[in-house]
C-alpha cells in the first residue's frame, strides 16, 4: 500500500501557553513581581520568591492588575520629548490627535482637544497589551482542539486505507493470478484517495500548526512588552486588525474495499465504495481586533 506521512509537528504546550518564570513548567502564572520583573505560579509566589534577597520589599502584582498600576512615582515623564517643539517634555495626551503633547502644544493646535494625563493612556495601553495576550490564549486553546480532530480524522481514515488494503490482497489471493489485473487497478485507485486525504489533512494540520507558532511568538513579544515595564514599548504599540484562517475539518473518507460475491466467470475481486463524508465543519476561530501593528505578519 501507499506510504504515510508522519508528523512530528504540533501545536506543543510551550505554544498553547506561556510558563511561570520560575519553575518553568507550570502554565497558570498569574502574578509579578515589579522589582524581578518576572512570572510566576501561585506555588513559586508562596513557595520560592519568598527566598530571594529583600523579597519583603518587592512588590507582586495580579496580571489581571498590568496596565492599572499607577504610575506616577515609576515614571519620569520628561523621557517623551514633543515632535513638534523638539527638547520640550510632553504633559499631556491628546485622545483626538492620538499624540503626547506638550504645553507649547496645549496652547496651540491641542487647545480645545479632549487631552488627558499621559498615565492614564499608559495604563489604557497596558490593558489593551494584556487583553490580547488573553485573546490569544483563548484562540491558541481552539487551534489546539482543531488539531486534535484532524489528527482523529487523521487516523480513521489511515486506519480504514490499511484495513481495505488488506482485503485487496486476500482476495487477490482468493482469486489468484487471473485478478491481478484488477487488483493492481483496485490497488492504484485506494492510493490515489489516500494521497488526496493525506496531502488535504497533513496541510491543514501544518497550517493550525504555522498558526499557533505564530500566535505563540507574538504572545511572548507581546508578554515580553509587559515584563520589561517600559511605557516607551506598552505606548508605542499600534492599532492593527488580524484575522485567524478558518480551519478546514470537512474532508472525503477513505473508501471501504467491497469484495463481489464470486462465480467461477466473475474476474473481478471488488470495487471500492464511497461511504458517507465527514461533516462539514468549518471552525471559525475569532476574529482579533487589535491595537498592535506586529500582528500584520499573521495574514
Amino acid at each position: 500500500m501507499a506510504s504515510s506521512k508522519t508528523h512530528t509537528g504540533s501545536i506543543s504546550k510551550e505554544q498553547s501557553a506561556l510558563l511561570c518564570q520560575l519553575c518553568e513548567n507550570e502554565p497558570k502564572f498569574k502574578w509579578k513581581c515589579l522589582q524581578c520583573s518576572l512570572v510566576m505560579c501561585q506555588r513559586c509566589r508562596d513557595n520560592v520568591h519568598p527566598k530571594f534577597k529583600s523579597a519583603e520589599s518587592h512588590q507582586i502584582i495580579d496580571l489581571k492588575d498590568v496596565g492599572k498600576l499607577n504610575y506616577e512615582e515609576e515614571i519620569d515623564f520628561s523621557q517623551f520629548k514633543c515632535v513638534e517643539h523638539s527638547g520640550q517634555p510632553c504633559c499631556l495626551f491628546c485622545e483626538g490627535c492620538n499624540v503626547m503633547v506638550c504645553p507649547s502644544c496645549v496652547d496651540g493646535i491641542h487647545k480645545k482637544h479632549e487631552l488627558v494625563e499621559i498615565k492614564v493612556e499608559i495604563q489604557r495601553k497596558g490593558v489593551s497589551v494584556w487583553n490580547r495576550i488573553k485573546l490569544n490564549e483563548l484562540a491558541l486553546k481552539e487551534l489546539k482542539e482543531n488539531e486534535r480532530k484532524l489528527r482523529e480524522i487523521y487516523s480513521t481514515e489511515k486506519d480504514n486505507y490499511d484495513k481495505s488494503g488488506d482485503k485487496i490482497v486476500e482476495q487477490e489471493k482468493h482469486i489468484l493470478h487471473i485478478l491481478q489485473n484488477h487488483t493492481k487497478t483496485l490497488k492504484d485507485e485506494l492510493n490515489e484517495k489516500w494521497i488526496d486525504i493525506d496531502h488535504s489533512v497533513s496541510e491543514e494540520i501544518n497550517k493550525v500548526i504555522e498558526s499557533g507558532t505564530k500566535l505563540d511568538t507574538q504572545n511572548k513579544t507581546l508578554l515580553e512588552i509587559l515584563h520589561n515595564n517600559n511605557p516607551v514599548e506598552i505606548f508605542d504599540c499600534r492599532e492593527s486588525n488580524a484575522k485567524i484562517r478558518p480551519t478546514v475539518l470537512s474532508f472525503n473518507t477513505m473508501p471501504v474495499f467491497v469484495p463481489n460475491k464470486l462465480h467461477e466467470n466473475d474476474l473481478k475481486s471488488g470495487s471500492l465504495k464511497q461511504l458517507q463524508s465527514i461533516p462539514k465543519q468549518s471552525t471559525l476561530i475569532s476574529t482579533l481586533n487589535t491595537k498592535f501593528q506586529l500582528l500584520n505578519y499573521l495574514l
